[in-house]
C-alpha cells in the first residue's frame, strides 16, 4: 500500500502554485476533488494511486514518469530522481526533447556533454 509522503505532497504545492493554479483550477481539469488534492498536498492523504497521478501529470502539464518520480513509494527503475531538483525549466527541457528523432536526441546529449566540458575548461 503507498505511504504517506509530506514531501510528495509539499512538491505537488509547489508545482501548482509555480504555474499559478489553485486546486479549484486543478480540480476542473483533472475532475479530482480540491478537497483531496488539498489533503495530498498536506500529507494527510497516501500518495494516490497510479491512474490518479497520472492525471495529476496531466493536469499540471508534467511528464507521467516525473510524476512518478516525486513518490517514493512508487519510483520506477532506471529512471532519475528529480523530486529533489525540480525546476520549471526542466519541464521545458523534458517536453521538447520527447518529441526529438533518436537522431536529435544523440546530437543534444552530445551538445550537452560538449557544454559540460567547455565549462570545465578542457575545450
Amino acid at each position: 500500500m503507498p505511504k504517506k509522503n509530506n514531501n510528495f505532497g509539499n512538491t505537488l504545492r509547489k508545482i501548482r502554485k509555480d504555474r499559478g493554479m489553485s486546486l479549484r483550477d486543478v480540480e476542473k481539469i483533472t475532475k479530482i476533488s480540491n478537497g483531496y488534492l488539498s489533503q495530498i498536498e498536506t500529507g494527510a492523504r497516501e500518495i494516490p494511486r497510479t491512474s490518479t497521478l497520472t492525471k495529476l501529470a496531466q493536469g499540471y502539464g508534467i511528464p507521467t514518469e516525473q510524476m512518478y518520480q516525486l513518490t517514493s513509494a512508487l519510483q520506477p527503475p532506471n529512471i532519475i530522481d528529480l523530486s529533489e531538483h525540480y525546476a520549471p525549466e526542466l519541464d521545458f527541457i523534458i517536453s521538447r526533447y520527447k518529441k526529438l528523432s533518436e537522431k536529435g536526441k544523440n546530437e543534444l546529449k552530445d551538445f550537452l556533454a560538449f557544454l559540460l566540458d567547455k565549462e570545465k575548461g578542457r575545450k
